[in-house]
């Protein structure tokens, strides 16, 4: 339960930080918006916890695994540029919403976890709903595969961060920032546009509620696995419609409350399925219910 807590707060982080950088579209690249959310991802790390531990964040017993983690999470911005170039925004985001559904099958397949027919259900449905909301118009093209390659590269993101769970969270959180910033340094000082005042303060904000979204979703997949935590990633587009409303004066229409009440229903199934389970694990754990038990063998 609390994972699921930890998951639905990572995700209202997670839309709050692509509401705020509305403030920014338009005005500036992309790429450098991108970089200047992890270079500040990077500066707080170094300002808040160098001074007192030095930075023993920096080593990690698995190398390979932090590196290819992290530079999903190039991939990641750059396949949802391309995606954007190149097809209807709302078909961009339909097919990336498929996210959730391909970790549940890594799960199965890498993570070797089991997956119930609810757990499918739950996954199948959420993705229904966020289509109900985001009402896309399906045009079959190559350019296809670049919103698949945004899904694969979350959904292989959370799967290796369980392969890590034995590393420090603060490792996690370096190489998560650090394989973004240093390539992307390579590039922004051809893009570069020199921010002002409030565009530099928003791109700072950006940069902190990054910290604490990949902090909170390391923080959920400590706690509860992909599977279990895969329904909660669909409360995202719901949190962005909230602050689309409450920052820009976005209108609500009809089909995004038909989609939201298909995900807030699926919310409520998983919530009840974990407090029934939980209820059954401390019933079997009880000291009664071990004596029964034990009366029983005898």
């Amino acid at each position: 339960m609390r994972g699921i807590l930890y998951m639905c707060l990572s995700v209202s982080l997670w839309a709050l930080i692509e509401t705020i950088g509305r403030y920014l579209a338009g005005h500036y690249n992309a790429v450098q918006i991108v970089w200047a959310r992890y270079a500040t991802h990077l500066i707080f790390m170094a300002l808040a916890f160098a001074p007192r531990h030095g930075i023993w964040f920096v080593r990690t017993r698995r190398p390979v695994l932090q590196i290819v983690r992290g530079l999903l999470m190039l991939l990641m911005p750059l396949f949802f540029i391309g995606g954007f170039l190149t097809m209807p925004a709302a078909n961009v985001l339909a097919v990336f919403w498929v996210a959730p559904l391909i970790t549940v099958g890594l799960s199965l397949l890498l993570l070797r976890e089991r997956v119930s027919s609810a757990q499918w259900i739950m996954a199948l449905l959420g993705w229904v709903g966020v289509a109900i909301i985001i009402q896309p118009v399906w045009q079959l093209s190559l350019a296809i595969l670049l919103p698949i390659g945004m899904a694969l590269c979350f959904s292989f993101y959370i799967i290796l961060t369980c392969m890590l769970r034995g590393e420090p969270a603060l490792t996690k959180l370096f190489y998560t920032a650090s394989c973004v910033m240093i390539p992307l340094s390579l590039v922004v000082p051809f893009l570069w546009r020199t921010p002002s005042v409030l565009a530099g303060l928003v791109m700072v904000v950006i940069g902190l509620l990054g910290y604490g979204f990949w902090f909170t979703l390391d923080k959920a997949l400590d706690l509860a696995s992909p599977v279990q935590l895969a329904p909660s990633i669909y409360l995202q587009p719901i949190a962005g419609i909230v602050f689309g409303a409450l920052l820009f004066g976005d209108s609500i229409n009809r089909h995004m409350l038909l989609g939201t009440a298909v995900i807030i229903a699926i919310m409520i199934w998983l919530f009840l399925g974990e407090r029934k389970r939980q209820e059954s694990d401390t019933a079997e754990h009880s000291p009664n219910e071990v004596g029964r038990k034990s009366n029983t063998i005898l």
